[in-house]
């Protein structure tokens, strides 16, 4: 099946998406949205461990997309680790600092954590102080600064590959000055490469058909090549 999202001839209803992905970056395509990026309903509670008794403790950190990508995470995490996936549709890093207090309260601690935060930070880049690089980047550092004993940090790269201009600019640079920046410095961190994962699969022209339902949020085929850069990332951990 080829892909179609992606021609230059975009139909009405991508005009319609584009508006949405610059408004909260949270809600599918056509979806009324607010005038600011704001998560969509009140914070659920953080799951408790599942998966592999006695393994190292994975969390997951995430947004609409890690939320939307919930099961596949579990099916590929679970076998090899004890995990908590915990998606808020909408939410900034600043936002998601809750869920990281949350689970750096527990006596049980994560060893490893996954940070797939970024996209929603993305909303209006350069327009407000909420929206900086420096400030998301700052939100970043500040989550990590929560998990002084996990061994290992896993930041999943930001989908560059939109249909919004702006955003994939601020992207490209929250993924180079941000991520890869401090997987350069700081070597607890690894990286799981979801925006390449998407330009290559676009590159191949979706072999499979498409990855996601709006060039943002992973359809049941793009959560699946997501949970499994996770997962790839996630083993190159070091043991500890």
């Amino acid at each position: 099946m080829r892909r179609t999202s992606r021609q230059p001839a975009r139909p009405r209803r991508y005009a319609a998406a584009a508006a949405s992905l610059l408004a909260t970056l949270a809600l599918a395509v056509g979806t009324a949205a607010p005038a600011t990026a704001v998560p969509v309903g009140p914070r659920q509670p953080v799951e408790p461990y599942q998966g592999k008794a006695g393994a190292r403790t994975v969390a997951v950190i995430g947004d609409s997309i890690t939320y939307n990508a919930h099961s596949a995470l579990h099916q590929y995490l679970d076998p090899r680790f004890r995990v908590a996936v915990h998606g808020w549709p909408g939410a900034t890093i600043a936002d998601q600092q809750a869920t990281a207090n949350d689970l750096a309260r527990r006596s049980l601690k994560p060893s490893i954590v996954v940070i797939h935060l970024g996209t929603n930070d993305a909303n209006t880049p350069g327009d407000a102080a909420s929206t900086t690089l420096a400030k998301a980047r700052a939100d970043l550092d500040r989550m990590i600064a929560t998990f002084p004993s996990a061994s290992c940090f896993v930041l999943t790269t930001v989908n560059a590959q939109t249909l919004v201009a702006k955003i994939n600019t601020w992207a490209d640079q929250f993924n180079f000055w941000a991520l890869f920046d401090l997987q350069n410095k700081n070597s607890k961190v690894r990286l799981a490469h979801w925006n390449n994962a998407v330009k290559d699969y676009y590159a191949a022209d979706a072999p499979y058909g498409p990855i996601t339902t709006d060039t943002v949020h992973p359809n049941w085929l793009g959560s699946d090549l997501l949970a499994k850069k996770t997962l790839e990332a996630v083993s190159s951990c070091p043991a500890g």
